[in-house]
């Protein structure tokens, strides 16, 4: 049995890489339309609120990236890749937590960060499925 070819390795890493960047982006961005309904008011326009998303993304991404995430084979039922997965993926947005309750930086909603938290968790499990 040869290894898959080295293109298709990089397309599907490239998918996965998408994937998880789009689901942690998203649920940051469903997060503030859910503060926008719930509260009646946004913290930011939606323009500037989607540029502060770019960073527990790209923060995610840098944190599978470190943690090997994207290196890791298969175990028995995937469990060392989930493993892997979701520490990382808590590293990082612990790191985003720190930016918002710590600094109260770009002043914005710490229950946003926590609901974006969530449903970013969600969606990257979901798209990892």
């Amino acid at each position: 049995m040869g290894s898959r070819p080295r293109s298709f390795s990089l397309i599907s890493l490239t998918g996965l890489i998408l994937v998880d960047f789009v689901a942690v982006y998203l649920g940051y961005i469903l997060a503030r339309e859910i503060y926008d309904l719930v509260f009646g008011f946004p913290s930011h326009s939606l323009e500037e609120f989607a540029g502060l998303a770019l960073i527990p993304a790209g923060l995610c991404i840098i944190s599978f990236v470190l943690a090997s995430v994207y290196r890791c084979q298969p175990g028995p039922l995937g469990l060392d890749q989930l493993r892997r997965l979701l520490s990382a993926y808590f590293w990082s947005e612990l790191t985003a937590f720190s930016l918002t309750f710590f600094t109260k930086a770009q002043n914005i909603s710490r229950l946003t960060v926590v609901f974006g938290f969530i449903l970013s968790g969600a969606f990257l499990l979901i798209g990892r499925a």
